[in-house]
Parts: C-alpha cells; sequence; structure tokens
C-alpha cells in the first residue's frame, strides 16, 4: 500500500490508477485532511468515487470534503468523538475509547453526525457501508 507524501502525490496517483483503468478509489486509515482532499477532488475530475475507511480524517471531515463513501462504521471506525484527537492523527484506541459504543444514540452530538449522513446521503454523495 503506497503511504502519500502529500497531496500532489495524491492527485499523481489518483491519475495514474485512473489511466490503468481503476473504477474507484479508497483513502485508508492514516490519510492526512489535505491528502484526502486532493485524492477525491481528482477522482471526481475523473468521474469517479472515493470510500474512506478512515481513522486520522473525522466522518464529519470527509463529509466536508466531498468523500462518497464511508466504510466500517460508524460505531468502530469513525473518531469524531474522540475527546483528545489530533488534527490528521489516528489516536491510540479510538476504536476502543472514542467509538460509538461509549454514547448515547440518542444524544446530541450522535445524532447530529447522523443527521450530516442522512442529508448528505439524499443528495447522492455519502452512502455508509455497515461492518
Amino acid at each position: 500500500m503506497h503511504e502519500l507524501t502529500g497531496p500532489e502525490d495524491a492527485r499523481r496517483l489518483v491519475d495514474y490508477w485512473a489511466a490503468e483503468g481503476a473504477t474507484s478509489f479508497k483513502a485508508y486509515m492514516n490519510i492526512a485532511r489535505d491528502e484526502l482532499a486532493a485524492a477525491i477532488q481528482q477522482a471526481h475530475a475523473h468521474k469517479l468515487k472515493l470510500t474512506g475507511h478512515l481513522c486520522s480524517v473525522t466522518w464529519h471531515e470527509a463529509i466536508a470534503l466531498g468523500i462518497d463513501d464511508l466504510e466500517h462504521g460508524p460505531v468502530f471506525a469513525d473518531t469524531d468523538f474522540v475527546s483528545d484527537k489530533k488534527k490528521d492523527i489516528c489516536p491510540q484506541g479510538a476504536i476502543r475509547d472514542g467509538s460509538w459504543i461509549n454514547l448515547d444514540i440518542n444524544s446530541r452530538q450522535v445524532q447530529e453526525l447522523i443527521q450530516d449522513l442522512v442529508s448528505t446521503s439524499c443528495s447522492g454523495d455519502v452512502y455508509v457501508a455497515g461492518v
């Protein structure tokens, strides 16, 4: 798996694989927000989609960047609710300590994220794949 070195590398990687016939892309755990933004933008320029299995970027952040799909959660993968989450870093123990498992599904913060996911999904932009 190629580790990106920055936004320009993300764009080059998407361009390369699009030219080779790739039909979609998947961002993984430790991608930085600027790299994810560049990859999403470049995939969309090719009329392709980008899915995320994210940790270093929260789901709210990914939605704002225009991601097409989110996988493996939200209960187990999303880091929106990790209290000491640092920018572009996948926190240690995030799945255990910062997941939705520890939150009330009816809490304001969980309901706001669900509404963001639903409203974006209804416009045809984000789909969430379960575990």
